[in-house]
């Protein structure tokens, strides 16, 4: 028997109608567009660099961390040049990548391609000496014990030493030099690692440390000493490996006061002075520029290891010759200029000479003439990042194409 049940008492259930969803728009609005254009392209570097690292070494954490501060200090523009100084002068500038690192009296100053200040870090340096390479930077107090190594946007690391600093230098990968006065020597050569550790240290009995430097790959320290031996001044230039506390090699300079050594390369290094100027390779004399009749004057040597040597023809003031050498020591050209040399810069590609008249680039590929302009009579110096030029002067800094509309 079936069971039927009477279902009198329920409630007929009432349907409901089918919500029909609301499109959502989403809206984004131009500043946080900007924001995240920003943090895609610092991912996209971020990505590049650590496949960079992976591939062929030598970037680490602390200089992805360097461009990604970079990055997000330089988003948006500035106010273009001319940039005003407002009668505060400057110590020391240079070129760091494509930014302009300015050295003040209390401050350090980095400016992009236009006029963007980017950081500006405090010091309380007496006599602020500026040696800056692939982003970063060594700033030294000359004469002083105080020296600290900086990126483009923070203070990586200071210290104070025991003794006086007499000069300075810090290689592409980070690795810093110091040469300074010390107890039981006349002078003392110094390496510190980029993690502030010291890992050589050579002290020179009888003479002191002019000049020193070190090569790309931090391996190799060069240092040029100067002595006085019955009456006569004499220079010698020392190449360590770090691995060594003796000299791999030995260069010595009767009669010469060799005020500069730098590296071009790994091994090359080139030597000048006020009567001698020369290119080494390994342990042996590369190349001896005859400076019989044209006396050496200035040396400038770029980032990417670019030197531009400046002669004076027949010892004049006014009449220079420039030779600009690559990595190699190989020469690229040679160019007289007419006029007094203030300054002159190079990236590689171009090198620029400020005279008392004007500013003038050459490209380094065939020495041919490819931009000039006048510049004001106080301009003191050249600073060139590929297609830009820039000049300091009394009160400000200007920047130039480097490259006229018609030349290349």
């Amino acid at each position: 028997m079936v069971k039927v049940v009477e279902e009198r008492n329920k409630r007929p259930v009432k349907r409901r109608k089918p919500v029909k969803k609301k499109k959502i728009k989403l809206t984004v609005s131009a500043k946080n567009a900007k924001t995240l254009k920003l943090l895609a392209i610092i991912l996209v570097v971020l990505l590049l660099i650590i496949l960079a690292a992976g591939q062929f070494g030598g970037v680490t954490f602390s200089t992805i961390g360097d461009q990604i501060r970079t990055s997000i200090a330089g988003f948006g523009s500035g106010d273009g040049y001319p940039y005003r100084m407002n009668g505060v002068e400057i110590s020391d500038a240079g070129v760091t990548n494509s930014d302009l690192m300015l050295v003040y009296d209390d401050t350090v100053k980095v400016l992009d391609s236009t006029a963007k200040e980017l950081s500006n870090l405090n010091h309380d340096y007496d006599h602020p000496v500026l040696s800056s390479n692939s982003g970063r930077a060594l700033i030294f107090d000359e004469g002083a014990k105080k020296f600290r190594v900086q990126s483009k946007t923070k203070v990586l690391y200071e210290k104070e030493l025991e003794y006086m600093i007499l000069t300075g230098a810090m290689g592409k990968d980070g690795t810093v030099a110091i040469g300074s006065r010390t107890k039981d020597a006349q002078s003392m050569l110094t390496v510190y690692n980029t993690k502030a550790e010291e890992i050589f240290v050579w002290k020179c009995a009888k003479e002191n440390i002019i000049s020193c430097d070190v090569s790309d790959n931090g391996k190799y320290f060069a240092v040029t000493v100067l002595g006085v031996n019955n009456g006569s001044v004499y220079s010698k230039v020392h190449i360590f490996n770090k691995n060594d506390e003796e000299p791999k090699a030995t260069f010595e300079y009767v009669d010469s006061a060799v005020s500069s050594v730098q590296f071009l390369s790994n091994e090359t290094l080139f030597v000048f002075g006020n009567n001698i100027c020369e290119v080494i390779k390994g342990d042996k004399v590369k190349e001896k520029i005859d400076v019989s009749v044209n006396t050496p004057y200035k040396l400038y040597i770029s980032d990417n290891n670019t030197a531009v040597l400046v002669l004076s023809k027949y010892s004049s003031t006014t009449q220079k010759i420039i030779k600009v050498f690559n990595k190699s020591g190989s020469e690229l050209f040679t160019q007289e200029i007419n006029g007094l040399i203030k300054s002159v810069s190079t990236d590689g590609k171009y090198t620029g000479v400020l005279t008392d008249e004007q500013v003038q680039i050459y490209n380094n590929r065939n020495g041919k003439l490819c931009g000039s302009a006048d510049v004001n009579t106080d301009a003191e110096k050249v600073m060139i990042s590929g297609r830009n030029t820039y000049v300091y002067s009394v009160d400000k800094i200007d920047k130039y194409s480097s490259v006229s509309d018609n030349k290349d």
